[in-house]
């Protein structure tokens, strides 16, 4: 069995300029765990995983102090800090923290090869691509978990 077989072929992605909060908003709406990020053309350029926001410097912004800021609303209990950490993450878009040139697959691979990918790299997806790099898919753990 191909990739092709049982990929998602409705991928949602985001641009380079897409705002840090609206991928945020996107993973959770949609119950995703990753997001790739592609060019004009549909090039995939990279991928932002639900651990990146964890992972990565979100513009050194503090992501505890965003999350405490949006608790209170952004009102006036918010202490100068948050508020400023809020502007960082407002201001922040997919290309500061997204990982470029992510791992990609082909339609035409065999389950078997996504899989030990998945494994190897502990991915929860992999975007799928032709031959010159565009998304043409996505295939999740979930994806591979269905057929069993």
């Amino acid at each position: 069995m191909l990739i092709e077989d049982i990929m998602t072929k409705e991928v949602i992605s985001v641009n380079l300029s897409t705002k840090i909060t609206e991928v945020a908003n996107l993973l959770h709406e949609k119950r995703i765990h990753a997001l790739p990020v592609v060019d004009g053309g549909k090039k995939v350029i990279g991928i932002i995983a639900e651990t990146d926001f964890f992972l990565k410097e979100l513009s050194n912004a503090y992501l505890p102090a965003y999350i405490q800021y949006n608790k209170r609303a952004g009102g006036a209990e918010s202490t100068e800090e948050e508020k400023k950490v809020a502007e960082k993450v407002a201001g922040t878009e997919a290309k500061d923290i997204m990982t470029a040139n992510p791992v990609t697959i082909k339609a035409d691979a065999k389950i078997s090869e996504a899989m030990t990918i998945i494994k190897e790299k502990n991915f929860f997806s992999l975007p799928v691509v032709d031959d010159d790099g565009v998304l043409v898919g996505i295939i999740t753990i979930a994806d591979i978990i269905k057929l069993i």
